[in-house]
């Protein structure tokens, strides 16, 4: 398998669901505007929630955050902004940005009320796939959402963040590590599943934590709407067309050799390539800035569907 097939299939093989639980917030003129915004998954929206974790799945260091102002790594294994990020802009959430959960400084409650990510870098739906890398496991996201939940209760009132709560719209990103780290990287899994038994263990695990969540925001089956993002069209399409898009290299990532390097393996050692717009992947599994915008592009008429329905 060539580089670049082997890109499609981890894009292929990445589950990229947009959950909404319940008919959103109002459209006034042209400015969308939802309740709030929160996100769960993997490093494909982890902000940063990992450097606050004990595990070597990190990235808040060098050359990670290469695009942001002054460089800044935040811990998004990217070189700038994830789709989320231009998602909670889009939608008027009044920020440019999707902070991390744990991060300890986010204390102001609108930051809470508007949106936050509990995603964490090398997590997936397999119970077995965040104890690799001792990273937080979908569960355990669910749960820091239920303490923000009840710290927004506490300072505004159960009423008032129930209704909120209820017109927010939830966004699931995760799978790739169930695969790429756990069934392909360890034996375990592949001595008891074939590959379709364990996607059929997989869609259970994600009907379960959809389940939970429901249960979690005491939303009925009836009124719960699930959305489906296809990211694998957009990732191949800017592959196999790649000039059209305007990228130079889809084979390999701007860190490094870009074939190996992912997290501490792209360091502020490793050479980066001069332009990471040209291309598609920022470190060997990532996407770049530029391609996750292009994700968020090819989105949008989910997202306005969403937001007006």
């Amino acid at each position: 398998m060539g580089t670049c097939d082997a890109h499609l299939l981890l894009s292929l093989m990445q589950i990229f669901i947009l959950c909404l639980l319940c008919i959103m917030a109002k459209v006034e003129a042209l400015n969308k505007t939802l309740s709030g915004f929160y996100v769960f998954g993997d490093s494909t929206v982890d902000p940063g929630n990992n450097n606050y974790i004990k595990t070597p799945f990190r990235s808040n260091f060098p050359p990670y955050g290469l695009d942001f102002s002054n460089q800044v790594p935040t811990g998004r294994f990217t070189n700038g902004k994830l789709a989320t990020d231009y998602i909670a802009s889009y939608v008027g959430l009044k920020k440019e940005l999707l902070p991390p959960y744990l991060d300890p400084s986010l204390t102001n409650i609108e930051e809470l009320m508007t949106g936050v990510s509990f995603a964490s870098a090398g997590s997936g739906f397999d119970p077995l796939t965040p104890t690799i890398t001792n990273v937080i496991p979908l569960e355990k996201q669910l749960e820091y959402f239920r303490e923000c939940k009840k710290r927004m209760e506490d300072a505004m009132g159960k009423q008032r963040i129930e209704e909120h709560v209820e017109k927010a719209v939830y966004f699931i990103s995760a799978g790739t590590n169930d695969f790429v780290i756990n069934y392909f990287g360890l034996p375990v899994r592949r001595k008891t599943y074939t590959l379709q038994a364990y996607q059929n263990f997989l869609i259970q695990h994600i009907t379960d934590f959809i389940q939970k969540m429901q249960m979690h925001l005491n939303f009925s089956a009836s009124k719960a709407k699930i959305y489906y993002v296809d990211i694998y069209k957009p990732i191949a399409d800017m592959i196999q067309s790649r000039k059209i898009f305007g990228f130079d290299e889809v084979d390999s990532g701007c860190c490094g050799s870009g074939l190996i390097e992912a997290s501490i393996l792209c360091n502020k050692i490793s050479n980066v390539c001069l332009d990471p717009s040209k291309y598609v992947f920022w470190d060997a599994i990532h996407p770049t800035q530029r391609a996750y915008h292009n994700i968020f592009l090819a989105s949008i008429s989910t997202i306005d569907l969403i937001v007006n329905n």
